[in-house]
């Protein structure tokens, strides 16, 4: 988990390695996808966590922060996707490592 602040906002950013192949769920707008089998052989997450609801001019500047963190990945046959949540980082990471054992 890596800390990050934006004009004062804190977020919380958890990059995991799902250690399975995307599928149409796990994009926000699955219709643009044209076929599953173009997608890549391994799933990584990059998510944000926020208290606060995600300022629009930070959304960008937060989705090429985490590009840039994981761009070695793309290139290693990963898909990359990048989630925002405004919820308290501490409690949702808690409750999402628990629910993934």
């Amino acid at each position: 988990m890596r800390d990050v602040r934006v004009s004062g906002q804190h977020y919380s950013l958890a990059i995991l390695d799902e250690v399975r192949p995307t599928t149409f769920d796990d994009f926000e707008i699955p219709y643009l996808i044209y076929e599953e089998d173009d997608q890549r052989a391994n799933y990584f997450s990059a998510t944000y966590f926020t208290d606060e609801s995600v300022k629009d001019g930070h959304r960008k500047i937060l989705g090429e922060f985490a590009r840039m963190l994981t761009e070695h990945l793309a290139l290693a046959n990963c898909e990359v996707i990048i989630k925002f949540y405004q919820e308290n980082p501490v409690m949702l990471t808690t409750k999402t490592l628990t629910l993934k054992k």
